[in-house]
């Protein structure tokens, strides 16, 4: 019982950091809590996970229907055991939409072929969400696509056994 006290409390108080953030009150925020709920329910996922997740992509000034999809995905993302944690995850779907111009409809495709490639070949797909965030900026500017710096650095990786902050 105390432990369910503790993290409404702890939930609650995301919440009122998501809305200082998006400048919405509390109030307004009842979609998102409830897409929370139903992707919590619905997928297993944990809800303290889950707002962690939403405060982070409201940082990035998502709309609330963006965010609302790219909780969605994450939350699935979560389900796979390659991906460590949503958290990490969240910042590595942020830089593929921000470096690669990625739309939160997209999202969920990127992320399945990036969990693709570490069913496939010898990487983890956090491997991969770091080298994107590490050095997708770069790649971009090269002239470089998300698809193709995930298939050099897959190849690397499964030749050199190299650590994924060394590649990137």
């Amino acid at each position: 019982m105390r432990e369910g006290v503790k993290e409404a409390i702890a939930f609650e108080r995301q919440m009122v950091k998501i809305s200082q953030v998006t400048g919405s009150t509390v109030a307004s925020l009842k979609g998102l809590q409830a897409t929370i709920g139903q992707l919590s329910t619905s997928l297993g996922a944990s809800s303290s996970e889950l707002v962690d997740v939403a405060r982070i992509l409201s940082q990035t000034g998502l709309t609330a229907r963006d965010v609302a999809k790219s909780m969605k995905v994450l939350a699935q993302s979560s389900l796979a055991p390659t991906f460590k944690d949503m958290a990490n995850t969240a910042e590595g779907a942020i830089a593929i939409m921000r470096q690669f111009g990625v739309t939160a409809d997209q999202l969920g495709a990127k992320l399945g072929s990036i969990n693709a490639l570490a069913g496939q070949f010898a990487v983890e797909a956090q491997d991969l969400v770091f080298a994107i965030r590490r050095a997708g900026g770069a790649f971009q500017a090269a002239g470089g696509q998300l698809e193709e710096l995930l298939a050099l650095f897959t190849s690397v990786r499964a030749t050199t056994r190299e650590s994924a902050e060394t590649i990137a």
